[in-house]
């Protein structure tokens, strides 16, 4: 499996010692492996990873990429993919590479995100599109309040008997939702003391069916 004969004779000695072999052990740094192989040649080691296989790998890649690490001029062990180049080793440590790269992309993306600049803006552009919606509800609710004012003017003189045959009067059906909330609790109020005919019924369905909202409340209530 290894050719290097030094560099196989520590992974058996690692193996049947059961050395640890990571890579940031708190506890014992994995001193006896590093000490053993940093008395190795550094081609030697190189070698003896070409022929490393991929299962050897897997089961040993704590003891994979802490030789890697060692060994390496770089901490990202980028000058060991051409060496290693063609070998299951070369293409495991360049999927490490690849993986490190992408967090160290993804924590600088985090931490730009969670900037205070970036926090300050993302609040900033919030603030304008609550702003923004508020102002055009406003504007939206103006010209609604400018239409229906008239008319509840108007509404507002007809008694509780003739108050929902003036609303059918009403052309303008996009403002039954409005008049629906604020004629609610009076004709609410007044169909609790009386029945409705079947007429009145037919007229506070047709408004439940076109405009929702308390015009279907009070339908459930007179005809329940």
């Amino acid at each position: 499996m290894i050719n290097s004969k030094p560099f196989s004779e520590l992974v058996a000695k690692a193996q049947r010692n059961k050395w640890c072999t990571k890579l940031f052990c708190t506890t014992c740094s994995s001193v006896s492996f590093r000490e053993e192989l940093r008395a190795i040649p550094r081609e030697e080691v190189i070698e003896g990873l070409r022929q490393l296989n991929l299962d050897f790998i897997e089961n040993e890649h704590d003891m994979f990429v802490l030789t890697a690490v060692e060994i390496a001029h770089f901490p990202t062990c980028i000058d060991l993919i051409e060496p290693l180049k063609g070998t299951p080793a070369g293409e495991k440590l360049a999927s490490i590479i690849e993986y490190k790269n992408k967090r160290i992309i993804e924590r600088a993306e985090l931490e730009r995100f969670n900037s205070p600049e970036a926090t300050a803006l993302r609040k900033a552009s919030k603030k304008t599109i609550r702003l923004t919606k508020s102002e055009v509800h406003a504007k939206k609710q103006a010209v609604i309040n400018k239409r229906v004012r008239p008319i509840t003017e108007l509404l507002d003189q007809i008694e509780d008997t003739k108050l929902l045959d003036g609303i059918k009067k009403i052309t303008e059906l996009d403002l039954l939702p409005v008049l629906g909330g604020m004629y609610f609790q009076r004709l609410s109020k007044y169909y609790r003391c009386h029945s409705l005919s079947s007429d009145e019924i037919q007229i506070i369905k047709y408004f439940a069916d076109i405009a929702k909202g308390h015009w279907t409340k009070l339908f459930a209530q007179v005809t329940n």
